[in-house]
């Protein structure tokens, strides 16, 4: 997650790739003052007309996935359907209801529950996005993105150290469960109270973290990866060098490429800021 500021730009390193926005927003670029009165009026005329043209698109395909659910309200192609539908419209709060079936229908599917819990907390539903994660967890008390996804709720809420003692009680579980079935990964929930960490500008606290999660698992590149960005933040680029390569080395063939573009990314904002 990158943030840009005046400041140096944090790049805050997660384990878990969540659903980071389910509605999202089409900005029109900036004219210049330079162009001509009659152009900017043709263009914004053309622009509006072929926006208004997709939204009556989209429509048309959310009417049409009603009437199949008035016949089958257990469709869930149609239910699934109407909130892309809903979705393209920017109408996250009308796709809701659709979500609310799915979770229903599918009481083992988490995924649509944990979706379900993040539409009602981006639409200002906080009290219910948080009833959904809790009975998540009672349910499926080792669920890491509903472990996640209730802490950085209350991080959004202002909470931070009630998120901060959330996890660390997670922690505490996973270290006691060692030699046993455990709880999400150990090196997951340390990555993750790091992510709060350095959030709340608490960057030794992280370090001490990502160094534990190394030992753990000297393989496992998630805590060299976060180190090496938060080492490098700071201004600490020969520590951090060294750690970004055993980073992509031990990374998974897939990340490989990710991980040398955002280290490129990271070097290019510490130049520009």
């Amino acid at each position: 997650m990158i943030k840009q500021a005046k400041h140096p730009t944090w790049i805050y390193v997660s384990l878990i790739f969540m659903i980071l926005a389910l509605l999202t927003f089409t900005f029109l670029p900036l004219v210049s003052s330079f162009l001509q009165a009659d152009f900017l009026s043709k263009t914004t005329t053309a622009v509006s007309k072929a926006q208004q043209s997709v939204q009556e698109k989209y429509e048309i395909e959310a009417q049409g996935y009603q009437v199949v659910l008035e016949r089958e309200p257990d469709n869930q192609s149609a239910l699934k359907g109407l909130i892309n539908a809903r979705l393209n419209q920017n109408d996250l709060k009308g796709s809701i209801p659709s979500l609310e079936k799915l979770a229903q229908l599918n009481p083992n599917a988490s995924d649509y529950t944990l979706l379900l819990a993040q539409a009602k907390q981006q639409v200002g539903e906080i009290k219910a996005a948080e009833g959904i994660y809790r009975a998540l967890l009672k349910k499926e008390p080792d669920n890491l993105l509903a472990i996640k996804g209730l802490s950085d709720l209350w991080l959004t809420q202002g909470q931070p150290q009630t998120a901060i003692n959330f996890v660390k009680r997670y922690l505490s579980q996973a270290r006691v469960a060692s030699g046993s079935k455990p709880f999400p990964d150990l090196i997951s929930l340390q990555l993750l109270l790091s992510e709060i960490y350095v959030s709340q500008k608490r960057f030794d606290e992280a370090l001490t973290l990502y160094d534990s999660a190394i030992k753990i698992d000297k393989k496992d590149f998630r805590p060299l990866l976060a180190k090496s960005i938060l080492l490098q933040q700071q201004g600490k680029t020969e520590e951090a060098g060294p750690l970004w390569q055993q980073a992509i080395d031990n990374a998974p063939v897939e990340y490989k490429d990710q991980i040398k573009q955002l280290a490129a990314q990271t070097e290019s904002l510490l130049r520009v800021n």
